[in-house]
């Protein structure tokens, strides 16, 4: 199979490209620079695997709405009419279960607007996946800043950090990707995630068991209203807060998880 991926230089797509080729496709990459004229990259491909989006922006940075829409919303319907134009058979979308869980976001409402934007266009095949955070070695975003606090040689105030999440470790999601492209599943958005959610608890003694070391963790009830008051209420919801989703739509077409999430995990701290 010939598979265009668009965003190949993220950290999913710097993954997927040798994952696919491992597995006997032929892989495209498309480029900012082919977009002025998709067709001739895109030419005699059967899929496009699109990728490219603004996800994770610098600490203390922010960007206007305008350049979501622009990459995260307008760009894919390009990329979908281009297929359209050329004869390719599938468009896999990679959307976020920030779509439905949080569209008041900038990330999550242009996300939103280019899956509504999808579902109604004709042309290829149209899948769209929404995975919850992704996590694996030298993950970008809060599971790289926990991978760091994990590696310091401090005990950690989690002992209390009951709430689970759901994650999907990067493998899994290649997995889910390839499945998309050997099989028909419909159109309707399929959450992508591992097969069991964990506390953040059980999140770091997996971390840390990755990395050699003991979980090393002590009960803070007092943190959660201290963030609170710090004005820190993000940071308290992403790491006191519950998250829960389940792949059940996507299982039930025939897709598992490779990798058990406690597997997962440890792999990804492993140096």
């Amino acid at each position: 199979m010939k598979v265009v991926v668009n965003g190949a230089s993220g950290y999913i797509g710097r993954s997927l490209v040798p994952f696919l080729r491992r597995r006997g496709d032929s892989v495209v990459v498309l480029g900012r620079a082919d977009y002025a004229n998709p067709d001739a990259v895109i030419a005699g491909a059967d899929a496009m695997v699109h990728l490219a989006a603004i996800a994770h922006t610098p600490a203390g940075s922010s960007l206007p709405y305008s350049d979501y829409d622009r990459v995260n919303h307008r760009l894919p319907i390009e990329m979908l009419e281009a297929c359209g134009r050329s004869g390719v058979g599938k468009f896999i979308f990679m959307s976020s279960v920030s779509a439905s869980h949080r569209p008041d976001t900038s990330y999550g409402k242009s996300k939103a607007l280019a899956e509504q934007a999808l579902l109604a266009m004709d042309g290829p095949e149209l899948t769209i996946l929404r995975p919850v955070l992704v996590y694996g070695q030298d993950a970008p975003g809060n599971f790289g800043a926990l991978l760091r606090l994990c590696a310091l040689p401090i005990p950690l105030p989690f002992g209390s950090a009951s709430n689970r999440r759901s994650m999907v470790y990067l493998d899994n999601l290649l997995n889910a990707v390839e499945f998309a492209l050997r099989n028909r599943l419909g159109s309707d958005p399929f959450v992508v995630t591992d097969d069991e959610a964990l506390s953040v608890a059980e999140i770091v003694g997996c971390i840390r068991a990755g990395m050699g070391r003991s979980a090393s963790l002590f009960r803070a009830t007092w943190l959660p209203p201290l963030l609170r008051l710090a004005g820190r209420k993000g940071m308290e919801e992403q790491l006191f807060g519950e998250l829960l989703f389940e792949a059940d739509r996507l299982q039930e077409q025939g897709w598992h998880p490779p990798f058990a999430v406690r597997q997962g995990l440890e792999l990804a701290a492993a140096r």
